[in-house]
């Protein structure tokens, strides 16, 4: 594990030596979401797994937005890793964050692998989702066993993470989790996206939502070189939760 600058958990699997890939995490989750996939690549690659502040072991740290988290994760590219990263992943609000980071010009990301993320503002959503009355009852409702189990079957997530999940959903903030909502929903994609040379797959699951569908052919369109892939059967985050030896795949067959 490694903490640089302004604080972040880095932790590292694999040799300093190897192509650099950073895997980022979704909301209420935690680096655990990767580690699986972490595991099984670190013999060609160094992965670097950040923890997001508020989140695991970062709960005592408010969440700010994808921005400051992405601030984060340029300086330790910049500082840990000469500034180049071989492949930038992540989930939901991880994919956000990725997006952010590739448009960094600090640093150079060849390839990106974005899954079931938003990245175009929805106001009137945030106003509801983040206000006050909308989070308290989502935290309530994560406070029953019932409901998790629910997401579990909803989601196909694997029954080996049910203890990890259950306890860091429990772990996010009243703030932190006001401020992911209000700041994930009001996201804008920056103009510097439209000039990158990343290569950039956007995943999204056929079951997802979808506003989640529409933004990823939306930032296709975008970017200079991308391509998106619907992932059958899959709802949000799937794929990447439930599947770490065929996402480790279909990240091979895509680049």
């Amino acid at each position: 594990m490694r903490q640089i600058g302004v604080i972040m958990k880095f932790y590292e699997f694999g040799e300093r030596s190897k192509p650099a890939v950073m895997l980022i995490h979704g909301g209420g989750n935690s680096k655990w979401m990767f580690e699986r996939q972490a595991k099984l690549i670190k013999d060609q690659y160094r992965v670097i797994l950040p923890e997001l502040d508020g989140h695991g072991n970062e709960c005592n740290v408010i969440y700010e937005s994808s921005i400051v988290e992405a601030d984060k994760m340029v300086d330790y590219i910049r500082c840990e890793c000469e500034g180049k990263l071989f492949l930038i992943g992540g989930a939901s609000l991880g994919a956000q964050i990725a997006m952010e980071v590739c448009a960094r010009p600090e640093i150079m990301v060849e390839h990106a692998i974005l899954e079931s993320g938003l990245y175009t503002k929805r106001p009137h959503l945030a106003s509801l989702i983040a206000s006050k009355w909308m989070i308290k009852w989502m935290m309530d409702l994560y406070q029953w066993e019932w409901m998790i189990k629910w997401s579990f079957h909803q989601y196909r997530w694997p029954e080996e993470l049910l203890g990890d999940i259950a306890k860091d959903a429990m772990k996010l903030s009243f703030a932190s989790n006001r401020n992911l909502y209000h700041t994930y929903l009001n996201y804008e994609m920056p103009e510097r996206i439209a000039s990158i040379n990343t290569k950039v797959f956007l995943l999204f699951g056929s079951k997802e939502k979808k506003m989640i569908k529409q933004d990823a052919f939306f930032a296709s369109k975008v970017f200079k070189h991308a391509r998106v892939v619907e992932l059958k059967g899959y709802n949000h985050c799937g794929f990447s939760f439930s599947e770490p030896e065929r996402y480790v795949k279909k990240i091979q067959e895509l680049i």
